[in-house]
C-alpha cells in the first residue's frame, strides 16, 4: 500500500519526466546518445559482438535519463538489440521489468548492498535451478540447446543483468524500491580497486560507474576481454564529445595600431616591446623640452604654467 504523499511524489515524477520527454522535440539533442547533434557519438560507438547469452536492463533515475554525461546510455549504443532502458517512476517500466525478469532463465541486480552476493556464489546457486528446470521438460531441452548458441533468443537470455544508474544516494533508495518490484533478484557485488575513467569524480575508492561496472561484471562472466574494453572506451569517447577541443582560431590581429574587439576598452594591443620604445621616446622627449625651456625665463614660466593647468582641467573633469 502506498500512501498519499508517496501517490503525490510519484505523480510529480512523471509530470517531471513527460516534460524531458518533450524536450527532445526540439531537434537539437540526438535522441539516442543525448548529446548534441553537432557532438553525436552514434557513429563511433558501434554495436559489439558478444560470445555470452545475457541482455540488459539500465533502470535510470529520472535526473540521469536524457542527461549528455550519463554513461548508461552507452549499452543502448553497444547492445542495441539487448538493452532495455527504463525509467524510475515512468509509467509502465515497472511491469516491464518484471516481464523482463521472468522471461530469463537468471536474473541479478548489479548493486553492492550489504546482501549483495559475489559472482562466482550466484553462478554457483543459479545453476541448480537451471538444471532442475531444463531436466523438467527433457522433450525441449534438445531444441533450446541449439537455439542458446543464437543471440537474443526468444525464450529470453541465460542471464538478465540490471543495473541502477544514479548517484549512490539515489541508487539506494531505486535499489529498496527494486525489492519490491524484483524482490527475489539477488544482488552482485563486485570487488575491484579500478580506478574511474568516468568524466565525472568518483568520491571513493573502487566506485565506477555504470559501463565499467558492467564490463567487469561481463569479465568475470567470461566475456571476451576485447568486448569488455570496447564498452569503456566508449566512455572516453563520451568524455571527449563533453569536452570539445577548444578553438585555436585567432579571433583579432594584434600589433601596433591595432585595438581589442571590445571597443569600450579603447587599448591598443602592443607588444611589450613597443611599450617600452614609446615610453622611452616619450621619456626623451620630456628631457628635450624641458632643456630648451631652461635657458628662456619665459619659456620656462610658460611651460610651468602649461603644467600646472593640465591637471587642474583634469582635476575638474
Amino acid at each position: 500500500m502506498t500512501t498519499p504523499v508517496a501517490d503525490e511524489q510519484l505523480l510529480y515524477m512523471r509530470e517531471r519526466i513527460r516534460k524531458k520527454q518533450a524536450t527532445l522535440s526540439t531537434g537539437k539533442k540526438c535522441p539516442r546518445c543525448w548529446l548534441p547533434k553537432y557532438s553525436c557519438i552514434c557513429s563511433s560507438v558501434k554495436p559489439l559482438p558478444f560470445t555470452l547469452n545475457v541482455e540488459f536492463v539500465t533502470y535510470l533515475h529520472e535526473t540521469e535519463w536524457l542527461n549528455a554525461a550519463d554513461d548508461a546510455k552507452l549499452l543502448c549504443l553497444a547492445a542495441p538489440e539487448r538493452t532495455t532502458l527504463l525509467v524510475h517512476g515512468r509509467e509502465g517500466d515497472d511491469q516491464r521489468l518484471q516481464q523482463l525478469v521472468h522471461r530469463a532463465s537468471r536474473s541479478c541486480l548489479l548493486f553492492p548492498d550489504d546482501e549483495a552476493i559475489t559472482v562466482e556464489e550466484f553462478l554457483t546457486s543459479s545453476t541448480s535451478s537451471v538444471s532442475s528446470s531444463s531436466s523438467s521438460s527433457s522433450t525441449s531441452s534438445s531444441s533450446s540447446s541449439s537455439s542458446s548458441a543464437t543471440p537474443c533468443s526468444a525464450t529470453g537470455p541465460d542471464i538478465l543483468i540490471i543495473v541502477v544508474d544514479a548517484t549512490w544516494r539515489r541508487a539506494r533508495k531505486m535499489a529498496n524500491h527494486l525489492n519490491n518490484v524484483i524482490g527475489h533478484v539477488k544482488h552482485i557485488k563486485l570487488e575491484t580497486d579500478t580506478v574511474s575513467v568516468y568524466s565525472r569524480t568518483q568520491t571513493q575508492t573502487g566506485r565506477i560507474c555504470t559501463i565499467e561496472a558492467v564490463a567487469l561484471l561481463l569479465q568475470e562472466l567470461g566475456e571476451k576481454d576485447t568486448t569488455c574494453k570496447a564498452l569503456i572506451n566508449g566512455v572516453l569517447i563520451n568524455n571527449q564529445a563533453l569536452r570539445p577541443p577548444q578553438t585555436k582560431t585567432i579571433l583579432y590581429e594584434t600589433g601596433r595600431g591595432k585595438f581589442h574587439p571590445a571597443w569600450y576598452f579603447h587599448t591598443e594591443l602592443l607588444s611589450k616591446r613597443e611599450r617600452a620604445e614609446d615610453k622611452r621616446a616619450k621619456e626623451e622627449k620630456n628631457n628635450g623640452n624641458g632643456s630648451k625651456c631652461s635657458g628662456n625665463g619665459s619659456g620656462s614660466n610658460s611651460s610651468n604654467l602649461n603644467n600646472d593647468s593640465r591637471p587642474a582641467k583634469r582635476a575638474k573633469r
